[in-house]
Order: C-alpha cells, then structure tokens, then sequence
C-alpha cells in the first residue's frame, strides 16, 4: 500500500511540474535592468548593451533576437522556426542563432544563459529588453517583438 502511495505520489507531482512548465515555457520577460548586470564570477558590474563584435554579427535596424540553441535541441528548432515565421518579410528584425556548442563564454556569465533554448530580444541600440526561456509560441514572439519595438518608439501596427 506504501508503494502505490509513493507512485500516485510521484505522478501527481510530475503532472504538477510538467503543467507548471509548459504555463512558463517560452513566456516573454521583460529585462527591467537594462543599464547594468553583474557578472557570476568577479562581482564587476557590465553593461547590459550587446555590441555587434560580441554578436559577431551586425544588429537589425529595429529589432534582434538571439536564440541560444543546441544540436540535439528539439524545441530549439521548433522556436527558431517560429521566430523567423513571425519576423519573416518585417524590414530590419533578424535573428541571430548562437549555438551553446561552440561555447557560451561571456554570454553564460553576463546573461545566465542556463537552458536551451534561451532568447534574448535587443532593441536597435544592442539592450536586453526581453528574455524567454524554453520554446516560444507565436504569440510569445510576438508580444516580446512588440515590447521592444514599443521601447524603441516604434508603433506596429
């Protein structure tokens, strides 16, 4: 009888967490430190601004994503795939894909990068303004699209 409470158990926190997680999967935060973060390591304070040397790619003209993805990443491709279905034929939005593979460096640090696949969204001047972490839903993109887009001063319509 022990047993089978331990098993209902189990089943019913898993269910739990498995609803939690997918409710928070994907969900566009909005960064409200845009100025500053602190690195993991030495305590320093860095900006919170990515350059188009640390991208190692030039920024879109109104809007970037970056996806911080792995090979064997399924919902890795599923949200890229998504992101660019929704930014597809919009002038100066790209998406910028870093894979985890080749080493995060000062991303992981400066970011916390912890879990395929993480996004940011930069305004047009390079600041986090929004971050999702898990795969993202049309709306997800969207919706962070449109929170960036608004703090540029740009209307979409």
């Amino acid at each position: 009888m022990t047993g089978l409470l331990i098993v209902i158990l189990i089943l019913v926190l898993s269910t739990v967490f498995g609803l939690w997680r997918r409710h928070v999967d994907g969900k566009v935060r909005k960064v409200e430190n845009t100025t500053l973060l602190r690195t993991l390591e030495t305590g320093e304070t860095v900006s919170n601004n990515v350059s188009e040397t640390l991208l190692g790619e030039s920024l879109g003209s109104q809007a970037t994503f970056v996806q911080f993805s792995s090979k064997i990443c399924g919902t890795c491709h599923q949200t890229r795939a998504t992101i660019l279905d929704v930014i597809g034929g919009m002038p100066g939005v790209k998406l910028v894909e870093i894979s985890v593979e080749t080493g995060l460096g000062l991303w992981d640090t400066r970011f916390n990068i912890r879990r395929t696949p993480t996004v940011l969204i930069l305004d047009v001047g390079g600041v986090v303004r929004v971050r999702a972490v898990g795969g993202m839903r049309k709306e997800d993109v969207f919706n962070g699209l449109t929170m960036v887009l608004s703090s540029n001063g740009v209307a979409n319509d």
